[in-house]
């Protein structure tokens, strides 16, 4: 009996969402077997000229998404996502996240 592969856990250097990711000063991007996770913030458009993050939607300076890779009809559509207000929080629910789709997905 072949023994079942569980599904690698991949942390990437880049931003796996937002077109205008480039401008976050903050990322984190992880795939596990079929989900993408990816958390954005630390917002700098080229049109911030005070200096400070902008908001990446109403009311939240964090968010992070996780997509289904293999949906053939909402491949980009989240299945699921979160808003934060800190990087501390920001970092801990990407972890939450992580470890959430990892047990589903099976993964070590």
């Amino acid at each position: 009996m072949k023994k079942k592969e569980l599904p690698a856990v991949h942390h990437l250097g880049d931003a796996g969402h937002f077109c205008d990711a480039n401008r976050c000063r903050f990322h984190l991007h992880t795939h596990i077997g079929r989900y993408c996770i990816s958390t954005i913030g630390d917002y700098y458009p080229l049109d911030a000229r005070d200096g400070a993050p902008k908001e990446i939607g109403a009311g939240r300076l964090y968010e992070t998404i996780v997509f289904d890779l293999l949906s053939r009809r909402r491949r980009w559509c989240g299945i699921a996502s979160d808003a934060y207000r800190t990087r501390g929080r920001a970092n801990a629910g990407h972890a939450s996240f992580v470890a959430f789709f990892a047990k589903k997905a099976g993964a070590k």
